[in-house]
């Protein structure tokens, strides 16, 4: 990004996909994951560009599922700062909300990616 490439150009959500990838820290996931959300959905332009939605509703899957892991992680003794779990599960909650109507307008409510966002909502709603 330094060197002109805006935070939406595809080599840049390239390389945070890679580093998604190579992280072992929930934490930088999910700041990597939001980044890569976030420049997905394209708000300058008026919304996600109709052949990246999908990709969209993947992303905000992956980032609740980080999200999880990091909130599990929460509840747990750890070294490191605390985490607002409850504050943790309902990004997570709404980020597969997101998901599940996305995955529901784009392939309908017996699509496999439609069942498991929905689940994955539910699993968190029973967690809150």
């Amino acid at each position: 990004q330094t060197s002109g490439l805006g935070g939406t150009h595809w080599i840049v959500d390239a390389l945070r996909a890679v580093a998604v990838q190579q992280a072992t820290d929930d934490r930088l996931r999910c700041v990597l994951l939001r980044a890569r959300a976030e420049s997905c959905e394209e708000r300058e332009h008026g919304g996600p560009a109709p052949h990246a939605m999908a990709k969209l509703a993947r992303l905000r899957m992956a980032l609740s599922e980080t999200l999880i892991c990091l909130a599990s992680k929460a509840s747990g003794v750890s070294e490191e700062p605390a985490v607002d779990e409850v504050g943790v599960l309902r990004e997570a909650l709404d980020v597969s909300r997101g998901a599940a109507g996305t995955f529901e307008v784009l392939f309908g409510h017996l699509h496999p990616e439609f069942c498991q966002a929905t689940a994955a909502f539910d699993r968190i709603s029973g967690l809150l």
